[in-house]
This record gives C-alpha cells, structure tokens and sequence, in this order.
C-alpha cells in the first residue's frame, strides 16, 4: 500500500496518496473545482477532517493528489476513501490485495529477527 508515515499508530493512517489517470492540465482546468465539491462531501459522509491538499503532475503527465487528514483511520478506510476519490482502480485492487494477504503494509519490512533491527528515528 502506498502511504506515507505518519505519526499515527500502526494499521492506521492519515495520509492518502491518490493516483487520478487524468492529465494534469485538464484535471486542474475541468475538474479541480468538482473534485473538491466531492472531497467534501465524501470527508462529511465518513467523518475526516482535510488538512492539507496538494495536487502536482505525475511523471507520466497526469494527476497526483497527496490528502492528508487529521484523524488516524484503518487501511480499509483509507483505501474506501482513496477509491471514493478516485484512484487509479487496478491500484485499489492490488493494495487491497496486499492488505488481505500481507496485512499492515509496514510490516511486511519488519519482520525477521528483532535482535538486528535497526531502529533510528529522525
């Protein structure tokens, strides 16, 4: 799953990473000011807060959308509000892949054995 850290516990998350295969110029030009609308409206219908929004051109030419909210929710939610939003649907499907086989996506690369991880914090 892709999710940057947050300083929320683990299997939650506050930052959702969404990947809209829509070119940049147009979704800014057409359908930046809808999009918000449903932002809103799916923010109230499942009870998070916006904190920061950030919308930037992908390396392929189209849209990326970094939303950060303020409350810690579960990967299943975050994946519910980040295909409520729209990201890219084959993505969904493997991240919510990854989640039902691997479960907490952090984990995945902190398994092994505990004696010789290393833990730095910055």
């Amino acid at each position: 799953m892709t999710f940057a850290r947050s300083s929320c516990k683990d299997g939650t998350t506050d930052v959702l990473l969404i990947d809209i295969d829509v070119p940049f110029d147009v979704f800014k030009q057409r359908f930046l000011d809808a999009w918000r609308g449903l932002l809103d409206y799916v923010a109230k219908a499942y009870e998070v807060t916006p904190r920061l929004l950030i919308v930037s051109r992908s390396r392929s030419g189209n849209t990326h959308v970094t939303l950060a909210i303020r409350e810690c929710v579960s990967y299943e939610k975050a994946l519910l509000l980040k295909f409520l939003l729209g990201d890219d649907r084959k993505r969904i499907a493997l991240e919510l892949w990854r989640l039902e086989n691997i479960g907490d996506p952090w984990d995945f690369f902190h398994r092994g054995s505990g004696k010789d991880a290393m833990v730095m914090y910055f």
